[in-house]
This record gives C-alpha cells, structure tokens and sequence, in this order.
C-alpha cells in the first residue's frame, strides 16, 4: 500500500496513544517531538 493511500484512509481524529503503539528505534526522535509538542499545547491552551 502507498503511503498516500494510507493516509488517506487514517482517522486523524484517533488521540495518540504512544503506550499502545509499537515503535522502532528509527522512530524515537519523532516520539520525542509529539511529547514535547503536547506538553507545549497543554501548557499553553
């Protein structure tokens, strides 16, 4: 499946669960970001 298609079909209104997810190591920098940038959000809402 192209990465388009994927996204096409993928619920953005889904809440992050970083718990549930299964992550590769590649992966950690991108976990870092959505951690620091909802911790900004909820500081800052």
């Amino acid at each position: 499946m192209k990465d388009g298609r994927t996204l096409e079909i993928t619920n953005p209104d889904v809440p992050l669960n970083l718990e549930a997810e299964q992550h590769m190591p590649a992966d950690k920098p991108g976990i870092l970001m959505r951690r620091k940038l909802a911790a900004l959000i909820k500081a800052h809402s």
